[in-house]
């Protein structure tokens, strides 16, 4: 099959997005939660909000995402880019 016809797999959906920088710059601009108020901190950092939301454009729906993020090949792709 040409190149051309071919969809784009969603993992180099998801290597597209977290190759963009600007996927951090968002994130440092999300709210930080006040101290004072209580509850519990954050258990990720703040630009997996904005990953997640970008996600949804892969998946087609925040419930796919969930699914998507729970299965051990997606997470471990993710981490080993974030690490990277």
């Amino acid at each position: 099959m040409a190149e051309a016809a071919r969809g784009v797999a969603a993992f180099e959906r998801i290597e597209a997005i977290l190759a963009n920088p600007e996927i951090c710059e968002l994130g440092d601009l999300v709210p930080k939660p006040d101290p004072t108020v209580g509850g519990r901190r954050r258990t990720y950092p703040d630009f997996m909000l904005v990953l997640y939301e970008a996600l949804v454009s892969v998946y087609g729906s925040a419930r796919q995402v969930e699914a998507e993020l729970s299965h051990l090949s997606v997470w471990s792709f993710i981490r080993s880019l974030v690490i990277e």
